[in-house]
């Protein structure tokens, strides 16, 4: 027993040190988004209420990552888009705390610095946090004739916005795989449109 509590001893601070190797990465993923309608309504020129769509159909990023030497961190540069989309319709209040016409298509398009947790940076496969902040536009699409389908008019708004979610890396030769879960809250008393949680699949090159 004693023999194992010297070696656990021994073996803690590398593992609490471990560092990342140093290299830069350009980065992109693909997912499904999960959508949530939680944001007050914009009002179309004709004074109807507009909120967000709630079937998700996809999310992608893009973007560069770059390890911190001497460190378990790495620095993230994205571009990242989700949408929705839904054939119209009304909303109502007690379903999602808000009430209006859904908007045709919802988008929120945004750009992010995020900084990595590497839990174990030197394995080959490592669980990893991520928090980042970033500035996002929402954007909704409808249409004023109830009966069409083709966006006419759109509405959005810029808004300052964080991000936290985790992930698992896996790094090959030249290539490293990941899966990753993050959270879209936008820091604003006055927010718009859907928030955002995409589940992708990525490669780092």
């Amino acid at each position: 027993m004693a023999t194992a509590h010297r070696l656990i001893a021994c073996l803690l601070p590398s593992v609490l040190m471990a560092q990342a190797p140093a290299r830069t990465q350009l980065t992109v993923s693909a997912g499904l988004p999960s959508v949530s309608i939680d944001g007050r309504p914009f009002f179309t020129r004709s004074g109807v209420a507009l909120v967000g769509a709630p079937d998700a159909r996809y999310s992608f990023a893009f973007g560069i990552a770059r390890s911190i030497p001497g460190s378990a961190l790495e620095l993230r540069a994205e571009y990242l888009y989700s949408r929705a989309v839904s054939t119209g319709g009304f909303v109502r209040e007690g379903d999602t705390g808000i009430s209006g016409t859904m908007a045709l298509r919802d988008e929120c398009l945004g750009v992010a610095a995020s900084l990595d947790w590497l839990a174990l940076p030197t394995w080959r496969l490592t669980p990893y946090l991520v928090t980042g902040l970033g500035f996002y536009r929402s954007r909704l699409g409808t249409n004023p004739d109830p009966d069409s389908t083709t966006v006419t008019e759109t509405y959005q708004i810029d808004l300052l916005g964080a991000n936290i979610g985790g992930g698992l890396l896996l790094r090959l030769r030249r290539l490293s795989a990941f899966f990753e879960i993050r959270q879209q809250i936008y820091l604003s008393t006055d927010p718009h449109g859907s928030s955002y949680m995409p589940i992708v699949l990525g490669l780092r090159y």
